[in-house]
């Protein structure tokens, strides 16, 4: 039996940054940290992660985890992520411009969020499962990030759509009634539909009309 072997998918996130492993990094909306402790792994050396909802606090030596709002963070970074944590926060333009002050001098960010642009969303509406009302307060439009970028003096200098085959099959899920979350979805869907989701989800991607992208900025 042959066995795919791939690196992590941390690893093309980081392709398009100017870091190293003496950058000093910030996760919003960390989790567990999960993310943070494999770039540990890896050799980074100053990782911060933020999330209001944490159950408790760890600080260790090049590694914290804390419990505090984006918008209360004053140490300054040479790289903030937000992956899928974006789509959460009130007053995206606040957002912004609190993200341009807490980077470094030509400091980055990357931005992982559901985007308007998808096929999905523009042919299934209200079925999308990434609306996910209430707890998504503002999906973007790549036109949209490019404005609060250059308003808030950020380069926003690539864009890569990384959207899944959940796209298709959690939103059939909707149109059928089901829940996203609990749902087999070997019992609902044949496995040729299942690759059929997957090869899609890689086609939309290359044609930028996946239902996310990642957002890679500069500060000016």
């Amino acid at each position: 039996m042959r066995i795919e072997i791939r690196p992590p998918n941390y690893f093309d996130w980081l392709t398009h940054l100017n870091v190293n492993k003496d950058s000093k990094i910030a996760d919003i909306g960390c989790g567990n940290g999960q993310l943070l402790a494999e770039l540990s792994y890896c050799g980074f050396k100053s990782l911060h992660g933020y999330d209001p909802f944490l159950a408790k606090a760890a600080i260790s030596e090049g590694f914290s985890l804390r419990k505090m709002d984006f918008f209360d963070i004053e140490e300054k970074y040479d790289l903030v992520m937000f992956h899928h944590s974006l789509e959460h926060l009130p007053h995206p333009s606040e957002v912004f411009k609190k993200l341009s002050k807490i980077l470094n001098p030509s400091g980055e960010a990357l931005i992982r969020v559901p985007v308007t642009d998808g096929k999905v969303w523009k042919e299934h509406r209200e079925y999308w499962f990434q609306l996910d009302a209430p707890r998504h307060l503002f999906i973007p439009h790549t036109q949209s990030m490019k404005i609060l970028a250059e308003r808030y003096g950020l380069d926003l200098f690539h864009i890569s759509f990384d959207s899944l085959d959940s796209q298709f099959w959690g939103t059939e899920l909707y149109k059928k009634g089901k829940p996203y979350m609990g749902t087999d979805i070997t019992k609902e869907f044949t496995k040729d539909e299942l690759t059929d989701f997957k090869e899609k989800a890689g086609q939309y991607n290359k044609l930028n009309c996946g239902d996310q992208a990642c957002f890679y900025l500069r500060k000016k």
